[in-house]
């Protein structure tokens, strides 16, 4: 009699989350809203997300539609296509959608609750306070920094000459450097040390953080208050331990000498001493700035390069203009010699348009958003996803997408286009906050590299690249392999 009882109950409770399952993966259909049959359990989300946004993009986009519908598991979500439509939920209608939805846990994981991955309530004090980081007088104060340590880069190379390097890895190295120096005010020296422990976590807490065990990532993304309940962190136990006695160190130092150096880590202790940031945020906030700092520009660097070898027509002609500029500085690269080179930026951003490191942008609706001149509601709790990666290889938008031509970013061509169709640094009050970071410690390597050496492909370089489809970011699955002759 029991066996029969219990056999009931299991089949009652399959045949009820059947059925919550069912009725799930009919919410796009009920709204009448384009979309692809879902499969369970990952809905139209293999795991490869470039991929899957690619396919969907192709099948579902339609100039009548401002959005299709899919989903990651059980979970809806919003694919939004019409560029109109992105501006106003990036930076219009921002009240709507100013959470990331991204998965922190500042109890377990207190590296994860970050300005990037941390809710609207809390962001907006924090981004208030850190903004002054990035300044553009800032930048003046740290390019002496950058510009050195990109002189040890070129000197690095030239021990290789000729030979088969990676410049991936050591675009990784030279951004540890950079960051280690003026975030934290410590020489890493990751470019001579192979065994520098801020490269070795560094490393190891992005690609542990990446790494994928299914029922974990359905748990974040489904029922993320019960895995911060049940303490499913991101980040590595070593690595939590090497950053957070890192921070504590250098502020106790600093503390104790009496040092100040007018960087990030000084307007962190400011901030600490005013009681306007705990040591938990602190400690998040400088591993936001060194660990995505760091990877998305040694990214961003490493394929940049690559198309520098494979139009060398290109690389010639930025050479010159970097030389050309350095010798009206009288060979010297001033912060004034850097905003003389227009079409570096041009490069840098067409970089950034074939390969945008972050492929997409994710937002959640905080409140019901009724989108104008429709019918359509984004109901509270919904994430939506801009395509990046699409939006930048439509051949509506940028023909023959596939070519790498910087020219697309001249001005007269930026003002043909609209202004959503370029997101390589996001758009709106959640814009990369790092972004003029990221542009100067990148052209800075440029510039180091070009106006030393010439680069060739390496007999090892893979063609195509293919990317690394078990990250998150946008980046190469192998090493990119180059050869530098120095000039």
């Amino acid at each position: 009699m029991l066996f029969y009882l219990i056999s009931a109950v299991l089949i009652s409770l399959i045949t009820i989350l059947y059925g919550f399952i069912k009725y799930r993966f009919t919410y796009w259909e009920r709204k009448q809203i384009p979309h692809k049959k879902p499969k369970f359990p990952k809905g139209n989300m293999t795991g490869n997300f470039l991929i899957d946004l690619k396919n969907l993009y192709a099948n579902l986009k339609n100039e009548k539609n401002q959005f299709f519908g899919a989903y990651f598991s059980l979970a809806p979500v919003a694919i939004i296509t019409d560029l109109n439509l992105i501006r106003l939920i990036l930076i219009k209608d921002f009240e709507y959608f100013s959470n990331r939805g991204m998965y922190h846990n500042e109890k377990y994981d207190p590296l994860s609750a970050n300005l990037v991955t941390i809710d609207a309530d809390k962001w907006k004090n924090q981004r208030t306070k850190i903004s002054p980081t990035f300044s553009s007088g800032k930048m003046k104060f740290m390019f002496p920094t950058i510009k050195a340590i990109g002189q040890r880069l070129t000197a690095h190379i030239e021990k290789f000459e000729e030979k088969d390097l990676d410049i991936y890895e050591i675009a990784s190295r030279y951004t540890i450097d950079v960051i280690g120096a003026v975030a934290f005010g410590i020489e890493c020296d990751s470019l001579s040390n192979p065994n520098s422990d801020f490269y070795k976590y560094g490393i190891k807490g992005n690609e542990k953080r990446e790494g994928r065990n299914p029922l974990k990532m359905m748990l974040k993304i489904q029922a993320p208050n019960l895995a911060r309940y049940l303490g499913i962190k991101d980040t590595p136990n070593d690595v939590i331990e090497f950053f957070v006695q890192t921070v504590d160190n250098t502020i106790n130092y600093r503390k104790k000498n009496n040092v100040r150096r007018n960087d990030f880590m000084d307007i962190m202790i400011e901030m600490k001493n005013q009681s306007k940031l705990s040591f938990n945020e602190i400690i998040a906030n400088c591993y936001m700035f060194f660990s995505v700092g760091y990877d998305t520009s040694s990214i961003t660097l490493a394929f940049c390069i690559y198309e520098l070898v494979m139009n060398s027509e290109i690389q010639d002609k930025i050479r010159k203009e970097i030389r050309s500029v350095l010798d009206k500085h009288n060979g010297d690269l001033s912060w004034e010699a850097l905003m003389e080179m227009p079409y570096l930026e041009q490069v840098l951003k067409e970089t950034l348009r074939k390969y945008p490191v972050l492929a997409m942008l994710g937002r959640v609706a905080t409140k019901n958003y009724k989108i104008p001149n429709s019918n359509y509601i984004i109901e509270k709790g919904i994430p939506v996803i801009i395509p990046i990666y699409e939006i930048h290889h439509d051949e509506n938008i940028y023909p023959n997408s596939k070519v790498f031509d910087p020219e697309r970013f001249s001005d007269i061509n930026v003002e043909k286009r609209h202004p959503m169709a370029f997101l390589g640094f996001g758009d709106g009050p959640r814009n990369c906050i790092g972004m003029r970071f990221a542009k100067l410690q990148t052209k800075i390597a440029l510039i180091s590299i070009l106006n030393s050496y010439k680069l060739f492909k390496s007999d090892k370089l893979q063609i195509p690249l293919i990317y690394n489809t078990k990250r998150f970011l946008l980046s190469p699955q192998t090493k990119v392999w180059i050869k530098f002759k120095k000039l």
